[in-house]
Formats: C-alpha cells, structure tokens, sequence
C-alpha cells in the first residue's frame, strides 16, 4: 500500500507495482507482486508501458476470419499503467487447475471476478483455432494472439480491484492447455488506473521569459514555476528545460543578483513527507541552474512543504496551482517597489556552510533616508521564517546522495524491470 502523496496524478491505494518500467522484449521483466505465477512456470514474454489504453474483455470473442482479426463482443478500454506476461506452464498441470488458483488468490487479494469462461465457451461460435494477426487485447504485447486453445482445454477470466481515489486495477487472464511437446501457456495483463499525464509538451507562448522574470525579480521580488516533476518525485521532467534556461538566462544578465528557490507542496499527504519532497524539488532546479552555468553561490534553496498554499487544496486546480518553485530576489539591500510585495525570505545560506538552527540574521536592506540598515519590520518578517536549507545538490554526488535518501524515506526501491508504481 502506498501512503498518500503530493498528487501531479491521483494516487491509490491498491496492488502496488514495482517502481521502474522496462522497455518492450527487455529480459528478465517483473512478476505482479500481488500475483505470482503458477509454480513451475517460465517466464517467456514481457511487457510493460507507463501509460496504455487495454480492451479488457467482459464476454466471449468474435472472428472476422477475413480481416484476421479478433475481438470481444463486450468489453471495456482501460487506461493506466500496464504489462503483459506470458508464461510457459508445466506439462502436466491443466488449465482448470491453474486458473483455479490464479481465481483463488485475486479473490483473496479483494478482486471482484467479471467475467470468464472455458473452452469453446469463449468464442463465438465455437471456433477456437482462428488465424490472427494482431492482440484484440493489447497489440504490443510480444506475439501474434488468438483464442486457440491446444486440444479446446483452455479458460479465460477479467477481474478488477476498486480502490481508493476512484483507482482500479483490472487483470485478464488467458490459460492454455500444454501441445504434445510444449507445456501449456499463460498470458497476464494487468492496468492500474491512473490519469495520464498532459501538458508535457509545451508552447513558447506558456513560457516565462528571461525577461519577464527579470522585471518581476526586479520589481515585486519574486515569481512562481509550475514545473513538470515526475510523480511524487524530486526528479525534473525533460520539458521543464525550457523554463529553467529562461531562469539561467535571467540570472546571467544580472550575475549580482541572488536568489532564492522555495519549493512547495499541495496538502495532500504527511507534512514530513511533503517537506521532503520540496527541499528536494527546490534542490533539482538548482542543480539544473548549475549545469547550465549558473554560479552555485547565486542560488540558495529551502523547501516550505505545504505550509504555505495559494490556492485551495480541495480541488485539483487548486492543489496544481499550490506546487510550484517560487523564485525569490535574495539580493542584499533589494527593497520591492510594490507595497503589497510578499514579505521578503531569509538571506542566502552561503554555499557549503552549514546552515543555522536558529533564524539567521536579517538580510540588509535600504531605509527610509536611502542608506542600508536593518529595517525593524524586515527583521521581525525576517525571524519567523525558518533558515535556508543547505544545497543538497551542490555537486554530482550531493545530487546521487539526495537521492538515495529520497529513495530511503518513500520505502520504495526502483528495480530495474519493475512495474506499477
């Protein structure tokens, strides 16, 4: 079971897959963790995909032997996460017996059975040995499909586990009985619902420019990114590049500028685990800022959790507006030239110290006769706001080691083959 997160996708509670996905014929894959296969089977097909659409089957199959095609006269397509498994079975162990136990154990495990059949049950008409060319299922999966059934001993079956969240996980399973020289087969395809995630590719005209963000560093003192992170992860998706260079650029044209990034969370989840996740996405931009020639010692970064929401959590709309990465000017004596301009942060950790436990001192800032001091309404601004997270990205190993600990805190392991997370 998965604990509730910082939702850019609706989590669930449910079956929990492994964490990374394998590309297509990649071997070894990864059993369903909530189900195993049948003692003595041997894994011979694998495929797995982040985000597919399934025909999962709700009644028996119908052949246009014409178009060597193949599909269920009732179904339902199904969207999320996926693999496909196909497994030799032992020669002596028939079918009834091992979709007997495969039904026994996803009963257990809270799944509701939709549907099955046995033998020429399964197709319309009759005929179990039609010739096809394409999966009616899922067309990726690793060989052409068809409803043969070796001898007509052969049993099919869709069931589904309806979680939290409105999430489901559906699994199809088709059970062959063994040749004369082969043992029998089963294939597995499972899909655990989950939205897919839009947006990924981007617009010039949604992007902040360097400019733009100069002007509003400038002036109000700070502005707000909604960058595309991997789900519940510090790790920066490939189109969130964009944004981050117009920063860098911003940054380059005012190399006395210093900033800080704060990063935020929806409230959605434990305020440790969210607290986390900040630091961590406020770190990624800035070691994103340093491979591009940013200076580290003009980026300092601290993560506020979701302590400090823009909008309502209560929607979806709300919740996406609340994570972001807010860009604030750390600049020693800058003075926002708009009255209703946020209150200022603390100054920027320098890089490699060790940050304080107590609220550092208050950044210098310009009094009323233009000279620098200590504005009291800074510093008592300045003392209720916590000190600046050290840089947890510093170097390449800084960023492995953050990592880790990431990793560490989740409970969850990427294994290489893994599925569903």
């Amino acid at each position: 079971m998965t604990d509730a997160k910082d939702l850019d996708s609706a989590s669930a509670d449910g079956p929990v897959f492994g964490a990374s996905a394998i590309a297509q014929g990649a071997m070894p894959g990864t059993n369903l963790p909530f189900l195993q296969p049948y003692p003595g089977s041997t894994m011979e097909g694998y495929v797995t995909r982040q985000y597919d659409e399934l025909r999962m089957p709700l009644g028996p199959f119908k052949t246009d032997q014409s178009q060597m095609q193949q599909w269920p006269v009732k179904s339902q397509m199904v969207a999320g996460q996926a693999v496909y498994i196909r497994y030799e079975t032992p020669k002596d162990r028939s079918p009834f017996e091992i979709m007997s136990n495969y039904r026994e154990t996803l009963q257990k495990e809270g799944f509701h059975v939709l549907w099955q059949c046995v033998s020429k049950q399964c197709v319309v008409g009759g005929d179990t040995k039609p010739s096809v060319d394409r999966d009616p299922v899922w067309p990726v999966s690793d060989r052409s499909f068809g409803t043969y059934f070796f001898n007509n001993d052969g049993r099919m079956l869709t069931a589904r586990l309806d979680s939290g969240n409105s999430a489901q996980t559906w699994v199809y399973l088709w059970v062959g009985g063994p040749s004369n020289a082969d043992g029998g087969t089963t294939r597995v395809y499972a899909v655990q619902t989950k939205p897919m995630h839009t947006g990924l590719v981007q617009g010039s005209s949604e992007l902040l420019t360097a400019a733009a963000m100069g002007q509003a560093l400038g002036q109000q003192g700070r502005f707000a990114m909604h960058l595309p992170f991997d789900y519940n992860r510090a790790t920066l998706r490939p189109d969130a590049m964009a944004q981050i260079r117009q920063l860098a650029q911003a940054l380059q044209s005012h190399p006395n500028w210093q900033i800080g990034l704060d990063g935020h969370t929806d409230a959605v989840g434990g305020a440790a685990f969210n607290q986390k996740l900040s630091e961590e996405r406020a770190a990624a931009v800035k070691t994103a800022l340093l491979r591009l020639g940013v200076p580290a010692t003009q980026v300092a970064t601290r993560g506020l959790g979701a302590t400090q929401p823009v909008a309502s959590n209560a929607t979806k709309e709300g919740m996406a507006q609340n994570r972001r990465v807010e860009v604030v000017n750390l600049t020693p004596g800058f003075v926002p030239t708009l009255a209703s301009a946020p209150q200022a942060v603390p100054p920027m950790q320098a890089d490699g110290a060790v940050p304080a436990m107590t609220s550092p001192a208050p950044a210098p800032s310009v009094g009323d006769n233009g000279q620098q001091g200590g504005s009291r309404i800074q510093q008592a601004q300045n003392a209720d706001l916590p000190a600046p997270v050290k840089d947890a990205a510093q170097t390449a190993t800084d960023a492995a080691r953050s990592e880790i600990h990431y990793q560490i805190y989740r409970g969850v392991s990427d294994l290489v083959g893994g599925l569903f997370h």
